[in-house]
Order: C-alpha cells, then sequence, then structure tokens
C-alpha cells in the first residue's frame, strides 16, 4: 500500500468497483435479454412476412388459372356462336335460293293477256328487287 491509503479507503474502492461491475453485469443481462426478445420478435415477423407472401402468391395463382380457365371457356364459346352463325348462313342461303327459284317460277308464267310495255317494267323491276332481296349472303364475312 502506499502512504496516506488506508486499508478502508481500499475496501471502499475495492466495494465501488464490485458494486460498478455488478451494476455493468446486470446492465449486460437486461440487454442480453431484451436482445433474445427483439431476436424472436423478428423471427416471428419474419415468419408472418413468409406466410403472407406465400398466400399472397397463391391467391394471385389461383385467380390466373380460374381467369385462364374461364378466358378457355368463353373462347370456345365464341366459337361455337361463330359456327352456328355461319351454319344458319348457309341455311339462309338455301332458302333464299328456294324462295326465288319460287319467284321466278311465278314470274314465268305466260300473263292471259299480252302485257304493256309499263307491266313488263314494274314486272323486270319486281323479278330484280326479288333477286337483290333474296341474294345469298357471302357466309365468309361473319
Amino acid at each position: 500500500m502506499s502512504s496516506g491509503t488506508s486499508p478502508r479507503d481500499v475496501v471502499a474502492a475495492v466495494r465501488a468497483l464490485t458494486d460498478s461491475n455488478k451494476t455493468i453485469s446486470d446492465g449486460l443481462e437486461r440487454l442480453r435479454a431484451e436482445s433474445e426478445g427483439h431476436k424472436r420478435y423478428g423471427h416471428r415477423n419474419r415468419a408472418m412476412i413468409w406466410t403472407l407472401a406465400v398466400a399472397v402468391v397463391a391467391l394471385l395463382t389461383a385467380g390466373i388459372v380460374i381467369t385462364g380457365v374461364q378466358a378457355s371457356k368463353a373462347s370456345d364459346l365464341a366459337k361455337q356462336v361463330h359456327a352456328t352463325q355461319v351454319s344458319n348462313c348457309q341455311q339462309s342461303n338455301v332458302t333464299r335460293v328456294q324462295t326465288l327459284e319460287i319467284w321466278d317460277y311465278v314470274l314465268a308464267v305466260p300473263p292471259s293477256a299480252p302485257l304493256t310495255a309499263q307491266q313488263k317494267k314494274i314486272r323486270a323491276d319486281f323479278r330484280a328487287f326479288v333477286h337483290r332481296v333474296f341474294a345469298p349472303r357471302d357466309c365468309s364475312k361473319i
């Protein structure tokens, strides 16, 4: 010991260091405990984020698949409707030809009296009108 330092001062200094070390040790223990709490909190948050990400991806994938299936069904239905329209057009053309044949037959019947020039013109105009109205349609444009 050096001169002027009493044993009480040394003991007090040792106690002060011990108390200081205890305080530091307690503080470090609290920091470690808090660090563990933050670590668990971070782990839980990351797990929740991954779960949410997987759920969002699953929902988006399901939405895309459902939309694709609906689009495919709509496309198939559109093709069926188009085929029906073409078939109806073709059937309509058959009916139009038959109607023209009937009118051509009726208009070919000779009149009981000779026709005047005006009556011949009316008959020719009517024949042109019938052929225009009952002309076959272009089914390839449907």
